[in-house]
């Protein structure tokens, strides 16, 4: 549907806040010195297509220098951004449990609004989504470690909605990474960082730049690895299932729990019987024998990153300059550690998965344990069991994922003779994911083995069960010899009835992709001062366009595609339930899709006194299609009340559209399931009917300076008002819907007992257009110059509400201050805050570091009835210490930092590793040394 807006209350607001409130700029603290205006050199900021000078913008920007990082010990664009008080739930842990699919990547999360909502920009240029979305919200986000740390002269962060200027997905902010294009000479870089349980990760870079007056040629080249951290090497990561329930225990393990038919006919009979080597080898009998995977998975999987970075600037000399660049980067994750096997969908079935009762194994199991008799179907005499392929014999299951993004870019810009400045550019990006999952267990070659034939060789037509080439999978415990998981040896082993890894690979199979994203950027841009002049000074313009093609595609190997392999029996076509080869994941169908988006867009800079500033700027964007157009304004104003204090504001619109993976496709998440507790398979299907999600977004801070340039404060509160965000339904809001009997959910169920949440199979959610959110807060910032020697920075943000409305699936809720686990959002707790303190003396700096994050509760109450471990999730302080010394005519420095002095542990958290993978840092104390070097000047 058409889809323009230019709404009424956005510009009363907008107007409001220009009368009631005029606002004052100030980038980070230490951008803001006593220096004549006059003296200040134009430039292009962040949150403007003007060139107007660092004290004349009205945006809260909080910027971030390269010298600031070096202080604390050079921290990667990950540790960044996860220390960042105005963003929430990072993604850029590398385990399969805080990245689902995205290991070896990271984001920026601000205000917790979801990545994707966050525009994040190279040297003010848009780079392409990483191809692999967040897999529980279906958004698409920019790779930050796309981006070579060596390169990265600043970054600066604007804190507040800039659709109007920026366009789509610029709905929480703008981040942009400004290069060191400048640099001469060479420099080089060492670092390797000691961590607990690991061998260790280190980082090698270099910077090279040559140039004259007129010519800069600059490049950098780094190469970084980190080493895996096994989860069964922490204490913490691995409890019991009494102190941790849903730490990583599934009730579908290996040995098995064996489905009694007895109780169909008398449910006085127990219904499931154990397995008599579940505890023995390390399971839980918890009603069902459950496996704790998790000690089979890594806290993180270990990577490589190899990132190149060129860029050439030149002047003409004319008023012209040129700006090229170009980016090389490769993230490879060798291998993810995942369970050893997954579980199969449907938990009793006497048609795809069973053991007949001539099955060597089950013979030998009875003939041990008598009581096993009655299991078999009476008629049919088969026994069904609720388990997986490999459970505590591991090993763990392993995947892995391969990035390759190429990015140029180019810049060309002039001044006519009547002193309009102009500019016309391009940049192009590409990246490409090779993603192999973990192996999942084929439906019908297991169903062959459990028969007595299975195995590449078996000659079913001979029709003897066990010969002639043919294997039998055996699913009970006197197959395993010793457990992986505890150690034990099974006194009731049989050699004879092991599997053979022949049958093991028999039985399995793994789905492979290719997942590539691309985006074209064209504009230009017009801008100068026109021939009005107010009491503050000249009226400047900036008037430009810009298109944009992007596309998204998705190349699924033949056994993992539903065009090729739809049903369970491979080559076969016409089954009712076409989900595909696999008994735990679904099938995908490829995806070749692409959009335009066309943009014009204007920007007014007006000084309406020495004291008060306004900047007003509109932006139309036009995707075409069903998902139609938007126009968005923007009011943004400055006032200066004296020398000591300021008012800054601003009122805007915002938009975001669909992107092409939420328009079309399909993709299968691995979720885990409170009613069965075990992961099923969720699959979420694209929607072409998606509108656009807008917002309102206002900022109104006071700027405070006192003691010349030893104190700077801002003070800021913000809000946003989302309406109609593109998410995914909740997969648990789904399955309660279906179980009360509402439709469409019932439809999106799969169950053996309709109406039975314990027995569901996979759940189907779609992306819509979900409840409106309103989310505000303060954001506090100071620099205190104590003394000529000590430096103190403090930046922190109070998250007041994230309200979400009520929709079909669950009632209003406000997520600020809970852990979300059960609805689409991050982790947001209300108060996050950074404190350094650097004290400078000759060549020597140290600086002390603490990062605080409150406390924050789980709102899953059901699950603490008896046990309240975990019911909220503790407060925490990291405490950073770095020294750096400078020597040989400041050309060597040496930095050691120690992170996480006290060695504290992430907060406990109902969760499969014992925290939270988006908020905390697994990773106990460690050690760092760096060394830089730089040769001539």
């Amino acid at each position: 549907m058409k889809n323009t807006r230019l709404k009424q209350n956005a510009i009363t607001i907008a107007i409001s806040a220009v009368l009631g409130l005029m606002g004052s700029s100030a980038i980070y603290a230490e951008e803001v010195k006593e220096t004549d205006a006059k003296d200040i050199e134009k430039i292009q900021i962040i949150g403007s297509h003007l060139k107007g000078s660092a004290l004349e913008t009205s945006a809260p920007v909080q910027t971030i220098s390269r010298a600031d990082l070096e202080k604390i010990g050079s921290p990667s664009i990950v540790e960044m951004t996860q220390k960042l008080s105005i963003s929430s739930g990072i993604q850029g842990n590398s385990n399969q449990y805080g990245s689902n699919g995205t290991e070896g990547t990271s984001n920026i999360n601000l205000r917790g609004l979801g990545a994707g909502r966050t525009l994040v920009l190279i040297n003010g240029k848009r780079h392409t989504f990483n191809p692999y979305a967040i897999v529980d919200q279906q958004m698409l986000y920019v790779n930050t470690q796309d981006i070579p740390s060596m390169a990265v002269k600043r970054v600066d962060m604007l804190k507040e909605g800039a659709a109007a200027i920026y366009g789509s997905d610029a709905i929480a902010g703008v981040v942009n990474f400004t290069t060191r294009g400048d640099f001469e000479g060479l420099e080089v870089k060492a670092d390797y960082k000691n961590l607990q349980d690991s061998d260790g990760d280190y980082g090698l870079g270099l910077i090279f730049g040559l140039g004259n007056d007129d010519t800069h040629w600059v490049t950098s080249v780094s190469y970084d690895k980190t080493n895996t951290i096994s989860t069964a090497d922490k204490d913490w990561a691995v409890q019991d299932y009494a102190t941790n329930p849903q730490g990583g225990w599934s009730s579908i393990g290996n040995p098995p729990s064996i489905f009694n038919a007895a109780w169909l006919g008398d449910d006085s009979q127990p219904k499931y019987l154990l397995d008599p080597g579940c505890e023995l080898l390390g399971g839980t009998s918890a009603g069902l024998c459950r496996l704790q995977y998790t000690p089979f998975s890594a806290l993180n999987d270990g990577d490589t990153h190899l990132k190149v970075f060129s860029e050439l600037n030149h002047d003409f000399k004319n008023d012209v300059n040129l700006h090229v660049e170009v980016l090389y980067s490769e993230t490879e994750v060798p291998t993810t550690y995942g369970s050893p096997s997954y579980p199969p969908q449907k938990l009793v079935d006497f048609s795809d998965r069973y053991v007949p009762t001539y099955h060597p194994a089950w013979q030998d199991l009875v003939a041990s344990n008598p009581e096993f008799a009655s299991a078999p179907h009476p008629s049919l005499n088969r026994v069904a069991y609720i388990g997986r392929t490999v459970g505590v014999t591991g090993p763990s299951s392993e995947g892995g994922l391969d990035y390759k993004t190429y990015r140029i870019a180019a810049d060309l810009e002039g001044k006519f003779d009547n002193g309009y400045n102009w500019e016309t550019g391009f940049a192009y990006s590409n990246s490409k994911l090779d993603y192999r999952s973990n192996p999942d267990t084929l439906i019908v070659p297991l169903k062959n083995a459990l028969l007595g034939y299975g195995g590449d060789n078996c000659d079913m037509d001979a029709g003897v069960p066990g010969a002639n080439g043919c294997l039998f999978f055996n699913p009970f415990s006197n197959g395993i010899e010793t457990s992986a998981s505890n150690g034990a040896t099974n006194p009731n082993y049989k050699a004879e009835l092991a599997n053979t890894q022949e049958v093991l690979d028999y039985v399995s199979g793994t789905r492979t992709s290719q997942k590539e994203t691309e985006l074209l950027v064209l504009d230009g841009l017009l801008s100068g001062d026109l021939d009005i002049e107010l009491d503050g000074g000249i009226v400047e313009f900036a008037v430009g366009a810009q298109y944009r093609y992007e596309t998204f595609s998705n190349e699924v190997n033949d056994l993992g595609n539903l065009a090729i392999n739809p049903c369970p029996e491979l080559g076969a076509t016409d089954c009712a339930n076409p989900t595909g080869v696999f008994h735990f994941r679904s099938g995908e169908l490829n995806q070749d899709s692409s959009q335009s988006i066309y943009a014009l867009f204007s920007e007014l800079a007006l000084p309406v006194t020495d004291d008060l500033k306004m900047q007003i700027a509109l932006r139309y964007e036009d995707y075409g299609g069903d998902v139609g157009d938007t126009l968005d304004p923007k009011v943004s104003a400055q006032y200066t009340i004296n020398d000591n204090f300021s008012l800054r504001g601003s009122a805007s619109t915002t938009f975001r559209g669909p992107t092409l993976n939420q328009l079309e496709g399909s993709n299968t998440t691995l979720s885990y399931v409170g009613a069965p507790a075990a992961f099923k398979a969720v699959d979420t299907q694209g929607n072409g009917a998606l509108a656009p999600e807008s917002a309102v977004a206002l900022n109104f801070g006071v700027i405070g300076e006192f003691w010349g340039d030893r104190l700077f404060a801002t003070v800021d509160f913000w809000s946003f008002d989302l309406s109609d965000p593109i998410i995914v339904e909740n997969y648990n809001a789904v399955l309660a819907a279906a179980v009360a009997g509402k439709q469409p959910y019932v439809d999106q169920v799969q169950w053996t007992e309709p109406g039975n949440a314990n027995t569901v199979e996979r759940i189907e959610t779609k992306i819509i257009n979900g409840a409106d959110v309103k989310t505000s807060g303060i954001d506090v910032q100071l620099r205190l110059n104590v003394t000529d020697y000590w430096t103190l920075d403090m930046n922190g943000t109070y998250t007041a509400e994230y309200k979400v409305a009520g929709d079909d699936l669950s009632e209003a809720f406000d997520a600020a201050g809970f852990l979300n686990n059960t609805n689409s959002n991050r982790p947001i707790p209300k108060y996050k805050a950074t404190m350094i303190n650097s004290f400078d003396f000759d060549n020597h700096n140290v600086s002390l570091s603490a990062y605080y994050v409150s406390d924050y509760k789980d709102e899953r109450d059901s699950l603490f009835t008896t046990n309240t471990r975990g019911q909220v999730i503790d407060s925490q302080v990291q405490l950073d210490l770095s020294y750096n010394y400078i020597f040989n005519e400041d050309l060597t420095k040496v930095n050691l930092t120690v992170s996480n002095l006290t060695d504290e542990e992430p907060p406990f958290a109902r969760l499969d590793l014992n925290y939270d993978p988006f908020t905390h840092n697994p990773l106990g104390r460690t050690f760092k040394i760096s060394v830089v070097h730089k040769f001539g000047e």
